[in-house]
């Protein structure tokens, strides 16, 4: 399966983006692919920010999920087996 998109609809995003963009894609069988331009290093440097700061709070969500998952599992009213 082919994960390269055509070029009519890069060419259509960096027109309908102001200043540049980064796009991720991922096929059926789990490969990534990246497309991006930028305008300005600064535009570049702008977009890297927030990617990053996105990426960080996606893994929070996923560990507060994780800890809510857990935390649903264990109910503090059941008597326990294990006496100390």
């Amino acid at each position: 399966m082919s994960n390269k998109l055509p070029k009519s609809i890069i060419t259509q995003l960096n027109e309908h983006s102001s200043g540049g963009f980064v796009l991720f894609t991922s096929d059926g069988e789990g490969s990534v692919s990246c497309y991006s331009h930028f305008d300005t290093n600064l535009y570049a440097l702008a977009l890297a920010s927030y990617i990053k700061n996105w990426s960080e709070a996606i893994e929070q969500v996923s560990v507060d999920n994780l800890i809510a998952s857990i935390t649903e599992k264990i109910d503090p009213d059941e008597e326990d087996d294990i006496k100390e």
